[in-house]
């Protein structure tokens, strides 16, 4: 069972991860973050409203995701927790004659569901050796189902969490040009530059080019 829940996280996670956003807008001279994406009252939505989030950012396929996989926590979790209540009512019957709590005649039906699944008749079940033995197998199911069903609750709120974050980070990414033709220009504002060049002067008075004169004649004679 905790395998079998591990690999569907890793799934749904995965299919998160795997489908970034299709939406892109154009970068202006000063990109900023929109404003609407930082309103109080859109964040409490997106928080409040499963899947919000990625239909704000036209993410349709991750908003079925993120109601599939809640969908599907929710429920493992109700299936979890009623099978953890019928051992639990199951065990309590079966120790009821040595127990001091006040067991109820309804968790009988429990108990002889259990036995049922087990292939056990009750005349069968009724040694004490038997009913020792159902006393350990119905506590060990009852306290690995709880386990199980904590597990289910602490999954759902990570993968909740996550689809508020991946909601999130790709409000703000689709402010920026993520596209393939992206390009760099640097125009600095109030900076000039002057190149000089040395060399041989063809219209200019020889006279006055610096590093013409030679030993012999002067350049141009």
């Amino acid at each position: 069972m905790d395998s079998r829940i591990g690999y569907g996280v890793v799934v749904l996670l995965a299919c998160m991860a795997g489908f970034p956003a299709t939406r892109h807008v154009a970068a202006q001279p000063d990109t900023t973050v929109a404003a609407h994406d930082l309103a109080p009252r859109t964040v409490l939505w997106r928080a409040a409203v499963p899947g919000w989030g990625q239909l704000r950012n036209r993410q349709y396929f991750k908003a079925a995701v993120v109601w599939g996989g809640l969908a599907g926590f929710t429920g493992a979790i109700i299936h979890t927790n009623r099978r953890y209540q019928t051992y639990g009512h199951g065990y309590l019957w079966v120790i009821r004659d040595i127990s001091t709590a006040n067991v109820p005649a309804s968790y009988e039906q429990d108990y002889l569901g259990l036995l049922n699944e087990l292939g056990v008749s009750p005349e069968e079940a009724a040694s004490d050796a038997f009913q020792n033995r159902l006393a350990g197998l119905f506590r060990q199911q009852r306290d690995a189902l709880r386990r199980n069903r904590d597990m289910l609750y602490i999954g759902a709120g990570v993968f909740y969490g996550l689809s508020i974050l991946d909601a999130y980070v790709h409000a703000q990414l689709l402010d920026f040009d993520v596209g393939e033709n992206l390009a760099f220009s640097l125009q600095p504002a109030g900076i000039s530059a002057t190149w000089r060049f040395r060399g041989r002067n063809t219209t200019a008075d020889p006279a006055q080019s610096p590093g013409c004169q030679t030993k012999k004649k002067p350049c141009g004679y």
